[in-house]
């Protein structure tokens, strides 16, 4: 009659010793009867014996494996396109005006002028871009007041949406514009708002066409450096129609010889107009580019 118990331990394939060892551990540390009183004894066969002592080897050979850490992924947030920092200060916009102009008493006219030059205005807008630092495109952002010796001025800060002239300027960046006019608190606390001839108050939420040079710090009092435009004829605000056009400046009567009477003078107007179609003319250019 064959060996069951004999075939079956000549069927592992482990050292003659590792596997006697192996036995003996199965059946040293098989149950001892007393744990469990209430249950009927099983006896440890040698068929019993075999299978522990196989089972142990193979664990032995091979242990678990350490599982790896789930990897956390963090999500990276993403820079806002130029596009969509346009559209956010747009939404916001009216609640910036409102809190920086609606706190003003009323509105008066005053002469105080932002700019850099003091000298005749160019006559087209290469000649005004040769006299500047930059030429850009951008939005209005933000509004604060910079009174300088009694006289009111406004930084506005602008997101720049397009380059059109300059070396230290490029789209995403922002820069502080002063403009003439803007509020002023008197000794009294009251709030006014001044406006300056031929001068648009900027708004946030405005797109600007502008030839600015840049301005030191210490200039009217700022502490910080900020740009200021050529003149009266350097900021272009962008109209309904999408045309960028510079604010009307007021307009200047002579005296004709001819007629003896003091007459229109057409020339500011006329200047102004063309300025403003070479300045739409450069930005379509760069806009196809």
């Amino acid at each position: 009659m064959p060996n069951k118990i004999e075939d079956a331990l000549l069927a592992i394939d482990m050292p003659e010793q590792q596997l006697t060892a192996a036995i003996r551990r199965g059946v040293d540390e098989a149950p001892a009867p007393q744990r469990w009183p209430k249950w009927p004894l099983i006896p440890i066969t040698a068929a019993t014996a075999v299978g522990l002592a196989a089972g142990i080897y193979v664990a032995a050979q091979h242990p678990a494996q350490e599982q790896p850490a789930p990897v956390t992924r963090t999500k990276q947030r993403q820079t806002p396109t130029l596009a969509q920092r346009v559209a956010a200060v747009k939404a916001g916009a009216a609640k910036k005006n409102a809190a920086y102009y609606g706190q003003a008493s009323k509105t008066v006219q005053t002469s105080s002028e932002a700019t850099i030059s003091t000298g005749p205005e160019p006559k087209n807008v290469s000649e005004l871009i040769s006299l500047t630092d930059a030429a850009v495109t951008g939005i209005v952002t933000q509004l604060s007041a910079r009174p300088y010796n009694k006289f009111p001025f406004t930084i506005a800060t602008v997101l720049i949406t397009r380059v059109l002239a300059g070396k230290t300027v490029r789209p995403g960046m922002t820069i502080r514009v002063q403009f003439s006019g803007g509020n002023l608190t008197n000794v009294g606390g009251e709030t006014i708002t001044y406006t300056a001839a031929g001068n648009r108050l900027p708004k946030v939420g405005d797109e600007l066409a502008m030839a600015l040079g840049k301005m030191p710090k210490g200039a009217n009092g700022d502490s910080q450096p900020f740009w200021a435009g050529y003149g009266q004829d350097s900021i272009f605000f962008k109209d309904a129609d999408g045309q960028y056009r510079l604010t009307p400046q007021p307009k200047s009567y002579g005296y004709n010889s001819k007629t003896g009477k003091q007459e229109p003078d057409n020339s500011i107007e006329e200047r102004q107009t063309k300025l403003n179609r070479e300045m739409n003319a450069l930005i379509q250019e760069h806009t196809a580019n």
